[in-house]
Protein backbone atom coordinates (compact mmCIF):
# COMPACT_ATOMS: atom_id res chain seq x y z
CA UNK A 1 0.00 0.00 0.00
CA UNK A 2 1.07 3.51 -0.56
CA UNK A 3 2.38 5.62 2.26
CA UNK A 4 1.39 8.97 3.37
CA UNK A 5 2.18 11.44 1.41
CA UNK A 6 5.07 12.68 3.07
CA UNK A 7 5.63 16.41 1.09
CA UNK A 8 6.02 18.65 4.67
CA UNK A 9 8.15 21.28 5.52
CA UNK A 10 10.36 18.79 7.95
CA UNK A 11 10.73 16.25 4.84
CA UNK A 12 11.98 19.06 2.43
CA UNK A 13 15.14 18.60 3.34
CA UNK A 14 15.23 15.16 2.15
CA UNK A 15 13.24 15.39 -1.20
CA UNK A 16 14.74 15.84 -4.41
CA UNK A 17 13.45 17.26 -7.20
CA UNK A 18 13.51 16.09 -11.04
CA UNK A 19 13.40 18.17 -14.39
CA UNK A 20 13.14 17.09 -17.51
CA UNK A 21 12.48 19.25 -20.91
CA UNK A 22 9.55 17.80 -22.94
CA UNK A 23 10.38 17.84 -26.61
CA UNK A 24 12.97 15.33 -27.80
CA UNK A 25 13.50 14.30 -23.84
CA UNK A 26 10.11 12.87 -22.69
CA UNK A 27 8.24 12.77 -26.37
CA UNK A 28 9.35 12.10 -29.47
CA UNK A 29 7.72 15.34 -31.18
CA UNK A 30 10.12 15.34 -33.84
CA UNK A 31 9.26 12.00 -35.25
CA UNK A 32 6.56 12.82 -37.64
CA UNK A 33 2.92 11.56 -36.36
CA UNK A 34 1.07 9.12 -39.04
CA UNK A 35 -0.15 11.79 -41.41
CA UNK A 36 3.49 12.97 -41.55
CA UNK A 37 3.11 15.88 -39.28
CA UNK A 38 5.79 16.73 -36.26
CA UNK A 39 6.75 19.81 -33.59
CA UNK A 40 9.27 21.08 -36.92
CA UNK A 41 6.77 21.15 -39.72
CA UNK A 42 4.04 22.79 -37.72
CA UNK A 43 5.98 25.53 -36.90
CA UNK A 44 7.01 25.93 -40.84
CA UNK A 45 3.47 25.93 -41.25
CA UNK A 46 2.57 28.65 -38.61
CA UNK A 47 5.58 30.37 -39.67
CA UNK A 48 4.71 30.37 -42.97
CA UNK A 49 0.86 31.52 -42.28
CA UNK A 50 1.80 34.28 -40.15
CA UNK A 51 5.00 35.50 -42.09
CA UNK A 52 4.41 34.72 -45.48
CA UNK A 53 7.17 32.67 -48.19
CA UNK A 54 9.51 35.46 -47.31
CA UNK A 55 9.41 34.95 -43.44
CA UNK A 56 9.79 30.88 -43.86
CA UNK A 57 12.56 31.32 -46.27
CA UNK A 58 14.50 33.54 -43.78
CA UNK A 59 13.45 30.87 -40.87
CA UNK A 60 14.75 27.93 -42.94
CA UNK A 61 18.00 30.37 -43.15
CA UNK A 62 18.18 30.69 -39.59
CA UNK A 63 17.94 27.07 -39.09
CA UNK A 64 14.37 26.38 -38.27
CA UNK A 65 13.52 25.95 -35.02
CA UNK A 66 16.84 25.43 -33.09
CA UNK A 67 14.51 24.49 -29.61
CA UNK A 68 13.58 28.12 -29.39
CA UNK A 69 10.52 29.74 -27.70
CA UNK A 70 7.73 31.14 -29.89
CA UNK A 71 8.80 34.66 -28.95
CA UNK A 72 12.35 34.12 -29.83
CA UNK A 73 11.27 32.74 -33.09
CA UNK A 74 9.02 36.13 -33.43
CA UNK A 75 11.70 38.37 -32.73
CA UNK A 76 13.96 36.84 -35.26
CA UNK A 77 11.84 37.41 -37.91
CA UNK A 78 10.21 40.90 -36.68
CA UNK A 79 12.48 42.73 -35.08
CA UNK A 80 11.44 45.77 -36.09
CA UNK A 81 7.86 45.37 -34.16
CA UNK A 82 6.66 46.96 -30.98
CA UNK A 83 6.13 44.69 -28.03
CA UNK A 84 2.49 45.11 -28.42
CA UNK A 85 3.21 43.86 -31.92
CA UNK A 86 5.60 40.29 -30.94
CA UNK A 87 2.80 39.59 -28.20
CA UNK A 88 -0.01 39.63 -31.29
CA UNK A 89 2.23 37.56 -33.70
CA UNK A 90 3.74 35.20 -31.02
CA UNK A 91 0.03 34.64 -29.98
CA UNK A 92 -1.27 34.16 -33.43
CA UNK A 93 1.99 31.96 -34.40
CA UNK A 94 1.14 29.39 -31.55
CA UNK A 95 -2.37 29.29 -32.27
CA UNK A 96 -1.72 27.90 -35.70
CA UNK A 97 0.39 25.84 -34.19
CA UNK A 98 -1.19 24.15 -32.03
CA UNK A 99 -4.17 23.45 -34.25
CA UNK A 100 -1.91 21.82 -36.51
CA UNK A 101 -0.37 19.71 -33.45
CA UNK A 102 -3.32 19.18 -30.75
CA UNK A 103 -5.31 17.65 -34.16
CA UNK A 104 -2.33 14.64 -34.10
CA UNK A 105 -2.08 14.25 -30.71
CA UNK A 106 -3.24 10.57 -29.67
CA UNK A 107 -3.63 9.48 -33.55
CA UNK A 108 -1.91 5.93 -33.78
CA UNK A 109 0.64 4.37 -35.90
CA UNK A 110 -0.50 0.89 -38.39
CA UNK A 111 2.54 -1.04 -36.41
CA UNK A 112 1.22 0.41 -32.97
CA UNK A 113 1.03 2.70 -30.51
CA UNK A 114 0.30 6.77 -30.76
CA UNK A 115 1.55 9.83 -31.58
CA UNK A 116 3.82 11.25 -30.53
CA UNK A 117 5.61 8.25 -28.71
CA UNK A 118 7.59 8.77 -25.18
CA UNK A 119 11.52 8.58 -25.70
CA UNK A 120 12.67 5.18 -24.71
CA UNK A 121 13.15 4.61 -21.45
CA UNK A 122 10.89 7.63 -20.17
CA UNK A 123 7.54 5.70 -18.82
CA UNK A 124 9.79 3.08 -17.17
CA UNK A 125 11.38 5.92 -15.54
CA UNK A 126 8.02 7.22 -14.31
CA UNK A 127 6.83 3.52 -12.97
CA UNK A 128 10.39 3.52 -11.15
CA UNK A 129 9.47 7.07 -9.83
CA UNK A 130 5.70 6.07 -8.61
CA UNK A 131 7.77 2.89 -6.84
CA UNK A 132 10.18 5.11 -5.36
CA UNK A 133 7.29 7.42 -3.86
CA UNK A 134 5.09 3.98 -2.90
CA UNK A 135 8.46 3.30 -0.79
CA UNK A 136 8.79 6.49 0.90
CA UNK A 137 10.83 8.40 -1.59
CA UNK A 138 9.73 12.48 -1.19
CA UNK A 139 10.05 13.10 -4.56
CA UNK A 140 8.54 15.58 -6.96
CA UNK A 141 8.91 15.66 -11.15
CA UNK A 142 8.54 18.77 -13.22
CA UNK A 143 8.21 19.40 -16.79
CA UNK A 144 9.98 22.35 -18.11
CA UNK A 145 9.48 23.53 -21.70
CA UNK A 146 8.92 26.39 -24.03
CA UNK A 147 5.75 24.33 -25.79
CA UNK A 148 2.19 24.33 -24.79
CA UNK A 149 -0.16 23.01 -21.34
CA UNK A 150 -2.52 21.68 -23.35
CA UNK A 151 -0.45 19.84 -25.97
CA UNK A 152 1.85 18.03 -23.12
CA UNK A 153 -1.46 17.34 -21.09
CA UNK A 154 -2.93 15.69 -24.24
CA UNK A 155 0.16 14.00 -24.54
CA UNK A 156 0.19 12.41 -21.56
CA UNK A 157 -3.24 11.40 -21.60
CA UNK A 158 -3.27 9.71 -24.81
CA UNK A 159 0.11 7.41 -22.51
CA UNK A 160 -2.37 6.89 -20.38
CA UNK A 161 0.32 8.30 -17.69
CA UNK A 162 -0.01 10.42 -14.72
CA UNK A 163 0.47 14.12 -15.63
CA UNK A 164 4.55 15.40 -13.54
CA UNK A 165 3.43 17.17 -10.47
CA UNK A 166 4.82 20.16 -11.86
CA UNK A 167 4.77 21.86 -15.57
CA UNK A 168 6.05 24.57 -16.03
CA UNK A 169 5.21 25.94 -19.98
CA UNK A 170 4.41 28.86 -22.41
CA UNK A 171 0.66 29.24 -20.53
CA UNK A 172 2.84 30.00 -17.03
CA UNK A 173 5.33 31.71 -17.94
CA UNK A 174 2.09 34.46 -19.34
CA UNK A 175 0.61 33.95 -16.69
CA UNK A 176 3.15 34.84 -14.15
CA UNK A 177 4.12 37.46 -16.90
CA UNK A 178 7.68 36.14 -18.08
CA UNK A 179 6.59 35.68 -21.01
CA UNK A 180 9.98 37.14 -22.34
CA UNK A 181 12.13 34.47 -20.22
CA UNK A 182 13.25 31.06 -21.80
CA UNK A 183 15.89 29.12 -21.61
CA UNK A 184 19.48 29.26 -20.43
CA UNK A 185 17.80 31.78 -17.88
CA UNK A 186 18.40 30.58 -14.75
CA UNK A 187 14.98 32.41 -13.55
CA UNK A 188 12.92 29.43 -15.10
CA UNK A 189 15.21 27.24 -12.30
CA UNK A 190 13.95 29.80 -9.31
CA UNK A 191 10.26 29.36 -10.58
CA UNK A 192 11.15 25.41 -10.93
CA UNK A 193 12.71 25.47 -7.02
CA UNK A 194 9.71 27.73 -5.85
CA UNK A 195 6.72 25.35 -7.07
CA UNK A 196 9.04 22.34 -5.39
CA UNK A 197 9.20 24.69 -1.83
CA UNK A 198 5.78 25.00 -2.28
CA UNK A 199 4.82 21.79 -2.22
CA UNK A 200 6.16 20.63 0.20
CA UNK A 201 4.34 24.10 2.25
CA UNK A 202 7.11 26.08 2.13
CA UNK A 203 7.46 29.70 1.08
CA UNK A 204 8.34 29.98 -2.81
CA UNK A 205 10.61 32.66 -2.34
CA UNK A 206 14.26 31.00 -1.82
CA UNK A 207 16.37 31.53 1.59
CA UNK A 208 19.64 32.87 0.65
CA UNK A 209 22.48 30.77 1.29
CA UNK A 210 20.46 27.47 0.53
CA UNK A 211 22.17 24.10 -0.88
CA UNK A 212 18.87 22.71 -1.87
CA UNK A 213 19.88 22.77 -5.89
CA UNK A 214 22.66 19.83 -4.93
CA UNK A 215 18.88 17.73 -4.61
CA UNK A 216 17.71 18.68 -8.30
CA UNK A 217 18.42 16.80 -11.43
CA UNK A 218 17.57 17.84 -15.18
CA UNK A 219 17.83 16.16 -18.45
CA UNK A 220 17.35 17.99 -21.45
CA UNK A 221 18.21 16.96 -25.36
CA UNK A 222 19.68 20.50 -26.12
CA UNK A 223 23.49 21.16 -24.78
CA UNK A 224 22.84 24.85 -25.15
CA UNK A 225 19.75 25.65 -23.73
CA UNK A 226 19.10 22.73 -21.44
CA UNK A 227 22.86 22.34 -20.70
CA UNK A 228 23.19 26.03 -20.58
CA UNK A 229 19.97 26.43 -17.83
CA UNK A 230 21.51 23.81 -15.54
CA UNK A 231 25.18 25.03 -15.78
CA UNK A 232 23.52 28.80 -15.22
CA UNK A 233 22.02 27.64 -12.14
CA UNK A 234 24.02 25.26 -10.46
CA UNK A 235 22.18 21.74 -11.07
CA UNK A 236 23.51 18.20 -12.19
CA UNK A 237 22.63 18.05 -16.11
CA UNK A 238 22.14 14.56 -18.26
CA UNK A 239 22.43 14.95 -21.98
CA UNK A 240 20.17 12.33 -23.88
CA UNK A 241 19.50 12.13 -27.39
CA UNK A 242 17.56 9.37 -29.55
CA UNK A 243 20.52 7.24 -29.80
CA UNK A 244 21.10 6.84 -26.10
CA UNK A 245 17.74 7.72 -24.67
CA UNK A 246 16.92 4.29 -22.66
CA UNK A 247 20.15 4.43 -21.00
CA UNK A 248 19.42 7.86 -20.43
CA UNK A 249 16.73 7.80 -18.48
CA UNK A 250 18.25 4.72 -16.74
CA UNK A 251 21.28 6.66 -15.59
CA UNK A 252 18.75 9.82 -14.80
CA UNK A 253 16.66 7.22 -12.65
CA UNK A 254 19.98 6.08 -10.61
CA UNK A 255 21.32 9.75 -10.44
CA UNK A 256 18.43 10.09 -8.22
CA UNK A 257 18.18 6.86 -6.21
CA UNK A 258 15.06 5.53 -7.37
CA UNK A 259 14.37 2.16 -5.90
CA UNK A 260 16.96 2.71 -2.94
CA UNK A 261 14.21 2.64 -0.16
CA UNK A 262 12.91 -0.42 -1.78
CA UNK A 263 16.03 -1.95 -1.42
CA UNK A 264 16.70 -1.18 1.54
CA UNK A 265 13.41 -2.47 2.77
CA UNK A 266 13.74 -5.69 1.09
CA UNK A 267 17.39 -6.41 2.39
CA UNK A 268 16.33 -5.73 5.85
CA UNK A 269 13.13 -8.30 5.18
CA UNK A 270 15.50 -11.27 4.59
Amino acid sequence: MPRPDLRTPDSFEHSQLAIADFDGTAAQTFEQSPAGIDVRIAYEAAVEFVFGQDGLEKYEEAGGLQNRAPIEVVQSLAPEASSDQVKQLTEQLVRVKLDVLLAEVGTHFSEGGTWPRSMPGYLEFLKELEAARENGQPIDDLILSSGHMPFIEKTFDSWEATLPDHIIAEETLKELKLGHIYKPSPVLMDLAEGLWRQNYGLNRKIPVGTNDRSRIKYIGDSEIMDGGLAFNSGVDFSLISQKNSAEAWKKFGKSLDLGRIGLNESHHDK
